[in-house]
């Protein structure tokens, strides 16, 4: 009797099983695909796949305002190069969303125009400037080519209800993501989610 019902359970929890890892590639592919619409600057797809909630915070088109204004802004001309998922995490769900981190790499290649930044009291500025900007990522300039290049590590968090993946960029200090996710989804991230 007792093997009988060690076998009913584990045939019970199979399907689960196969279903969690059905997800997890769902999440996965995704994931990619957010990554390949930033490499190739596909805002219009990247937007739509930001989590809704974030637009409550940020207008939508302000957002994509951003995006369309990064490249050659101020004289630079910016580059997403080998993005990469480096790690996914355990999922968390709560009140029927699920939660997962995502953690990826990719390299950000910066590109001054010439004419406006051909001294080296500028292009040390810049350089001062990303360090600054991308406090915790590696700043590196190559005088050969004259480009700047960040390797950005960063999280992205994965939510989804249903059949949709939607996307955060994690960044601890950003003021609207308390707004956005769930605290117990914080509060896990903030203790590196173990």
């Amino acid at each position: 009797m007792r093997n009988q019902l060690l076998l009913l359970f584990a045939l019970l929890c199979l399907p689960l099983t196969s279903m969690g890892q059905q997800e997890k590639t769902a999440v996965e592919s995704e994931t990619l695909r957010y990554l390949r619409a930033m490499e190739t600057k596909d805002w219009n797809t990247l937007i739509n796949m930001v989590n809704p909630k974030y637009f409550l915070q940020v207008p939508k088109e302000l957002l994509l305002q951003v995006y369309r204004q990064m490249d050659n802004q101020q004289g630079l001309q910016i580059t997403f190069i080998e993005p990469r998922i480096t790690s996914i995490k355990k999922e968390l769900i709560h009140a029927d969303t699920s939660y997962i981190p995502i953690d990826y790499s990719l390299i950000m290649q910066i590109r001054p125009a010439p004419e406006l930044f051909d001294s080296e009291r500028e292009i040390r500025e810049l350089f001062q400037g990303f360090q600054q900007n991308y406090q915790g990522q590696e700043v590196a300039f190559d005088r050969d080519s004259g480009l700047f290049y960040i390797d950005l590590k960063n999280t992205l968090i994965a939510s989804s209800s249903g059949d949709q993946v939607f996307f955060l960029e994690y960044h601890a200090k950003d003021p609207f993501l308390e707004k956005v996710l769930p605290l117990q989804v914080l509060d896990r991230l903030k203790l590196g989610w173990n």
